[in-house]
C-alpha cells in the first residue's frame, strides 16, 4: 500500500510539493510485534505488518485499534544483517499519533538495534 503524498522513483522515496512531513518515508514490509500501554495495568499486545517508515515514525497495520496518544513498543525484524550475517531487530518506543482503517502511525521517541535469533521461524520479541 502506498500512502498519499509520497512517490517512489527507482526505489528511492521522494517528497511531493504538498507533502507536510519533514522526513522521507521508505516502504518496508515486515512483521511487527507491538505492545501498547492501556493505562490499566496489563498492556495490549499484537502483531501487524509495517507499511512504511521514516526516521521519525513507523506506519503499520494493526490487529486491534490503538487510540492516539497511547505509548507503544515495537519490535521489527530488520531486513539488513550486521556484517552480512547477524540478524537484527529494530526496537522502537513511541506514541501513536493516529489510527485509521486498520493502520496506526507511531512517532518514534527512541530506537535501538539488537541482535536476534537466527532460527528460521523465530518471531520478533518485545523488550526483555
Amino acid at each position: 500500500m502506498q500512502r498519499s503524498g509520497a512517490r517512489v522513483s527507482q526505489g528511492i522515496p521522494t517528497k511531493l510539493n504538498n507533502e507536510r512531513r519533514a522526513d522521507c518515508r521508505y516502504p518496508l514490509a515486515a512483521e511487527v510485534c507491538y505492545q501498547a500501554s492501556n493505562g490499566r495495568g496489563r498492556p495490549t499486545t499484537g502483531h501487524g505488518r509495517t507499511i512504511d517508515m521514516s526516521s521519525s515514525s513507523v506506519f503499520f497495520s494493526i490487529e486491534e485499534p490503538v487510540p492516539a496518544g497511547t505509548p507503544v513498543e515495537l519490535s521489527i525484524p530488520w531486513p539488513a544483517r550486521l556484517d552480512g550475517t547477524v540478524a537484527l531487530n529494530l526496537l522502537v518506543t513511541g506514541t501513536t499519533v493516529h489510527a485509521r482503517d486498520g493502520c496506526v502511525a507511531v512517532r518514534i521517541a527512541h530506537y535501538e538495534f539488537r541482535t536476534r535469533s537466527s532460527r528460521p521461524n523465530a518471531r520478533p520479541v518485545l523488550w526483555p
